[in-house]
């Protein structure tokens, strides 16, 4: 499984659009194919912090890293950047 751990940090001033943009992310995303699952909550700094599982790095890679993926084209129209700013990611392989 392919995970990646990624930081948002909401605008305190788009709070209501940011929680408008953002409300349904969660099902529609954990509903596609290639994404086993996704959780979020709010750190102590108050970013936005997002767990995602994918099968693999090649379900990641078809879903986000290209733009015409169902993660980056859903996030382009709803144009994400322009009610938080991503702060960070971290991805990688599980292991036992």
């Amino acid at each position: 499984m392919f995970i990646v751990v990624s930081k948002w940090a909401p605008d305190p001033a788009k709070a209501d659009e940011w929680e408008a943009v953002s409300e349904g992310i969660p099902a529609k995303f954990r509903a596609i194919p290639g994404i086993e699952f996704m959780h979020r909550f709010i750190n102590e700094e108050g970013h936005v912090v997002v767990m995602m599982g994918y099968t693999d790095k090649a379900a990641y890679d078809s879903l986000v890293t290209d733009p015409n993926g169902a993660v980056a084209k859903d996030m382009a129209e709803r144009n994400i950047e322009a009610y938080a700013t991503w702060v960070s990611s971290e991805r990688g392989e599980t292991f036992d």
